[in-house]
């Protein structure tokens, strides 16, 4: 409801909750949603933070799905800052990550794909 500033705060309280109980899977949550309030304000710097430690936290703990949401989300920041290289690299680490995966995510590796592809088509147009 556009309350960002109670909604950090309230995260960051279940950040730390979670972490004191030992809720690693609850930490990797509280962190993502925590980048997703900063990525609303535009805080992309503090964006990128806390999607990188729920990320790598969601890889530590092999929940893929919610990784390559949190891997999105790294991309639409990039592509928010206007950072096409860095966006460009995110979308090729993902489509690696997902080559090595024992299971397909097909609406997952389109996304990348096709983003991956939107960001070389501006690349080889010279914007």
């Amino acid at each position: 409801v556009g309350e960002y500033d109670d909604a950090m705060n309230r995260h960051q309280q279940s950040l730390a909750i979670r972490h004191d109980l030992g809720d690693r899977h609850g930490e990797a949550k509280s962190l993502a949603m925590l980048g997703s309030a900063a990525h609303k304000t535009g805080e992309y710097d503090d964006a990128r933070e806390w999607y990188e430690a729920a990320r790598d936290l969601f890889v530590d703990l092999g929940v893929i799905n919610y990784e390559l949401t949190v891997r999105q989300s790294l991309v639409k920041v990039e592509r928010a800052v206007d950072a096409p290289i860095r966006a460009r690299k995110r979308c090729e680490d993902a489509l690696a990550r997902l080559d090595g995966l024992d299971r397909e995510f097909p609406d997952e590796r389109e996304w990348f794909a096709d983003v991956l592809g939107e960001l070389n088509d501006a690349a080889d147009a010279g914007d």
